[in-house]
This record gives structure tokens, C-alpha cells and sequence, in this order.
């Protein structure tokens, strides 16, 4: 049995509802679009990062909310365009904001999250403000390294 195999059989033998399995196993589909904010270099970014997370929420639990933005980000010409250039997630994402379906995407995950008992918004709030906060942090520190550097550069 693999770690993963093992994950899967404690959900299903626990006293979750299978709503709350299936929430629970998309969720954990998404640790690698999560993974992303640790690269995240400010709230632009981490906000890309989240939308994501909804989008591969809203496609692994089937929502049809789903269908509507993913119609319009592939006939979207501009995100094909991107994907030469390297910068095709950005702009997915963007096209998916811009779709009309885009809100009623977001309400269906945030819907569902609730109706299952996860806290999703605050999950993203916890790791957006803490990769803010670090962020804040490293900024403030680069000054005090110069001054040390220049210090260690003159002796």
C-alpha cells in the first residue's frame, strides 16, 4: 500500500459524508496549483494562484459552472497565444475572470465548501497572508543585508 492508497481508505472509512470525500479528495488534487503560492511574489500572483485552485475545484467536482468558463478561456485566442510565450497560465486565468460564467464558478466552490464544512476561504486567507507577511519580511531584511554586505565588503 502506497501513502496515497492509504490517505484514500481512511477518508472512505471515516465518518465523512461522501459529499465531504469528494470535496475533500478535489481539494487534495490541488496541492500542486497550491503548492504555487510559495513562489507567489505579491497579491496579483496570489490570486492567480487561488482562481486557480477554484477553476481545478469547480473541474473536479463536475460543477457545469465549470463547462461555461472553460468554453470561453479555450476560445479565447489570447491564452493560445500565451502558451508560446510561457505565460499561458496567466492569461488562462485572466480569461476565466472574464468570462460570464466566472462568478457563478466562485459561487459554486465557495457554496459547496460551505455546505461540506471546509473553511476555504480561510485556508487561502492563512497562506496569502502568511506568503504577504513573508514577503514583507525578506523586503524589510534586504537594506540591513547591504549595509552588512558593504560593511564586510570595506574591512
Amino acid at each position: 500500500s502506497t501513502p496515497a492508497t492509504l490517505s484514500k481508505l481512511s477518508m472512505t472509512e471515516s465518518s465523512l459524508t461522501p459529499d465531504q470525500i469528494e470535496f475533500t479528495n478535489a481539494f487534495n488534487r490541488q496541492r500542486v496549483t497550491l503548492a504555487g503560492f510559495a513562489k507567489c511574489a505579491n497579491k496579483e500572483e496570489l490570486h492567480k494562484v487561488r482562481d486557480g485552485l477554484y477553476i481545478g475545484l469547480a473541474s473536479d467536482l463536475r460543477f457545469p459552472e465549470y463547462d461555461t468558463v472553460a468554453a470561453d478561456v479555450i476560445a479565447d485566442e489570447r491564452v493560445a497565444d500565451s502558451v508560446v510565450g510561457g505565460s499561458g497560465y496567466g492569461k488562462m486565468i485572466e480569461s476565466a475572470r472574464e468570462s460570464p460564467g466566472w462568478k457563478d464558478l466562485v459561487d459554486a466552490v465557495e457554496k459547496k465548501a460551505e455546505a461540506v464544512g471546509s473553511d476555504l476561504q480561510g485556508i487561502w486567507m492563512g497562506l496569502e497572508n502568511g506568503r504577504l507577511e513573508w514577503l514583507n519580511a525578506v523586503n524589510g531584511a534586504h537594506p540591513i543585508k547591504m549595509l552588512l554586505k558593504e560593511g564586510l565588503d570595506g574591512s
